[in-house]
């Protein structure tokens, strides 16, 4: 969810000689979409405040409606196809209009959501980028819209906020991603290279969002699964994959080595990592994680 209002098109750089936060931000996220590591992401966007086109007499207006803000323009899709797409998207936008926080939060989790219960097995996440405090659309009182982020962390699907501060009017923001889940918000210094740090906010981010619970594949040939043949596989760090040991639950989890085990040993549903290989996998904006059914299980 893209932040196009007015102050976007200020200046960046030291001296406020370079180029606008906007073209910044169209840099960064193009160059992230074309990457060959984002390959495989799925990822949609939209913007706030969304334009209301008016006339000679009554001039343009911002939309506060949450309905406006639970689409896409951009449908979530996977890397590369997506991104052109994505490219043009942000290419055809601009800066204007004040920023109806509250609205557009509510709306871009209402809208991962639902696209969370339709891809079951994928996890969705929500990057808020914001330059600014709100201004339009109540409620903007910053714990009201803390709360926002918080009810889309609790729910059902569960959805994360990221939050990306670009500029210096920002000291509200870590108190939204703290309700979405997420500790921090991801702070731009407009003072050095926006482009930079923009691309490795969205990095860090790919990272933290691969999570550390997954759904147990379905096999292909319509067998039940069986429990005590399926493995799975970490790469980090650009390394070979490594097979994972499996372990009872979390307490038998090794601290240096970590693991795997299922949600429930006898009836699972779920597949967790052990806080170690959690942290290190989500630690890696690169990391991959595979879930291999029919040999027999690595671990005790």
């Amino acid at each position: 969810m893209m932040d196009q209002s007015g102050s976007m098109g200020d200046p960046t750089g030291a001296s406020g000689t370079g180029i606008s936060k906007w073209e910044s931000i169209k840099q960064a996220l193009s160059t992230f979409v074309g990457d060959p590591a984002s390959a495989g992401i799925g990822v949609g966007i939209q913007y706030f405040p969304k334009v209301i086109k008016g006339n000679f007499f009554t001039g343009d207006s911002y939309s506060c409606t949450i309905s406006d803000y639970s689409k896409a323009e951009v449908g979530i899709a996977a890397l590369p196809g997506v991104g052109p797409a994505i490219a043009q998207s942000i290419a055809n936008h601009g800066p204007d209009g004040n920023t109806p926080t509250a609205a557009a939060l509510s709306g871009a989790i209402i809208y991962a959501q639902n696209w969370a219960k339709q891809n079951p097995t994928h996890t969705v996440v929500v990057a808020f980028a914001t330059d600014g405090e709100p201004t339009l659309c109540d409620p903007q009182d910053i714990p009201s819209i803390a709360n926002i982020a918080k009810n889309g962390a609790n729910g059902s699907p569960k959805v994360l906020t990221f939050v990306i501060g670009v500029g210096s009017s920002l000291g509200s923001l870590n108190a939204i991603a703290a309700g979405g889940g997420t500790g921090q918000a991801f702070v731009v210094d407009t003072n050095g290279n926006v482009v930079t740090q923009f691309g490795a906010a969205l990095k860090a981010i790919q990272g933290k969002a691969l999570g550390c619970q997954y759904a147990i594949p379905v096999p292909t040939n319509g067998q039940p699964v069986d429990f005590s043949k399926v493995n799975v596989q970490t790469a980090v760090g650009g390394g070979a994959p490594q097979t994972l040991p499996y372990v009872a639950d979390e307490a038998k989890c090794d601290p240096a080595t970590g693991g795997w085990h299922y949600d429930d040993p006898v009836a699972p549903t779920k597949i967790l990592l052990c806080a170690q290989t959690c942290k290190t996998v989500t630690a890696d904006t690169a990391a991959q994680v595979d879930i291999m059914l029919g040999c027999a299980r690595v671990g005790k």
